[in-house]
């Protein structure tokens, strides 16, 4: 489209024009700069909501973890303490074998003397 700048309605038409974007200028700008101030700010906030999260969410995994190697200590010993009472109940167990062997030689002894 070729413009005819000899037209003083062309400059007239490009004058309203500028002063259209001058106004619109002045006004909308505060508004965008506003908003994108504003979009900036939420952004940082979420950025730092984030950044929260993650640290409660590592934090709560190290406090599992933690939990994780007690109750596996726990069990160990759990198990450390059932082998040392079976080896109770297996010495208790020939002990007694022992008492009723040396009970029955003491009463077939004291019998046969007797007699």
């Amino acid at each position: 489209m070729k413009m005819d700048l000899d037209n003083p309605s062309t400059w007239l038409t490009g004058g309203a024009g500028t002063v259209i974007l001058v106004i619109a200028y002045k006004f909308l700008w505060p508004v965008l700069s506003s908003a994108l101030n504003s979009a900036v700010t939420n952004a940082r906030t979420g950025d730092q909501l984030m950044k929260q999260v993650m640290e409660e969410r590592d934090r709560a995994v190290e406090r599992a973890d933690a939990a994780d190697k007690r109750v596996e200590a726990m069990v160990r010993e759990l198990y450390s303490l059932k082998n040392s009472v079976d080896l109770l109940t297996f010495q208790l167990k020939v002990a007694n074998e022992k008492i009723d062997t040396l009970t029955s030689e003491v009463r077939r002894l004291e019998g046969g003397g007797h007699e």
